[in-house]
């Protein structure tokens, strides 16, 4: 979870949003870190911390993680805006993926309409990027230029896991109304860098556009699995 606690509050003094590269990786620029101690929801989600972007200058104002060497699958985080934002606020807020921290690509783009302070909201955004990349969080425009977007308590999932299904077979091939039916397949980890682990395959058939199931599969050896009736 990033939620800015171990960060002391930057810039702090005016014009309060600034731009900054942490030793731990992670970077922020044109954003406002902001602490408040006591812990007050109207600052931020949990703890003290949060992070504030600034639609004064939308399309400049981003938050960028370290290299996610796994990869990502989503990113989920908490969201607020001040409380004399206008009605219908919105900040299209884009979720950019870079192979070397400079050439971003847009993934994909949201349009992120938090609810007012103290009330805090959770976004999910799925990315699914396998391969090692940075993560940027990135303000490209507000349909009120003189406010700002509060986040915090980001976690970054890693991405699913991938396998293949090959060899399916039907045991008895041509079965008769009594028969009992089994299925079994070869079911293989695809996943790089890391293998797909505890794998548990199900099973699930149709009769007369009814879908039965799930069957457990049991693991018979070598990666092949047969259902269990």
């Amino acid at each position: 979870v990033q939620g800015f606690e171990t960060y002391s509050e930057f810039p702090g003094v005016s014009p309060f949003y600034g731009s900054t590269n942490y030793a731990d990786g992670w970077a922020i620029h044109n954003v406002r870190l902001r602490s408040r101690t006591p812990a007050s929801p109207t600052y931020s989600y949990a703890g003290t911390n949060a992070s504030w972007l600034n639609s004064l200058s939308t399309g400049d104002s981003w938050i960028k993680t370290p290299l996610l060497s796994n990869g990502v699958g989503s990113i989920t985080f908490y969201a607020t805006q001040p409380i004399f934002n206008y009605p219908g606020y919105t900040n299209v807020v884009n979720f950019e993926t870079s192979s070397d921290g400079e050439t971003w690509i847009t993934n994909n783009a949201m349009n992120l309409v938090p609810p007012k302070v103290p009330t805090w909201s959770l976004f999910t955004n799925s990315i699914n990027v396998t391969s090692p990349v940075y993560l940027r969080i990135h303000s490209v425009s507000a349909n009120k230029i003189d406010s700002h977007t509060y986040l915090d308590n980001l976690v970054i999932g890693y991405p699913p896991a991938l396998v293949s299904v090959t060899n399916v077979i039907v045991e008895p091939g041509y079965p008769s109304t009594n028969d009992q039916v089994f299925v079994s397949c070869d079911v293989a980890s695809v996943s790089q860098p890391f293998a797909a682990f505890g794998i548990s395959p199900k099973l699930w058939y149709r009769i007369g556009g009814v879908t039965i199931g799930p069957i457990l599969m049991n693991s018979i050896g070598g990666g092949r699995y047969r259902s269990a009736t």
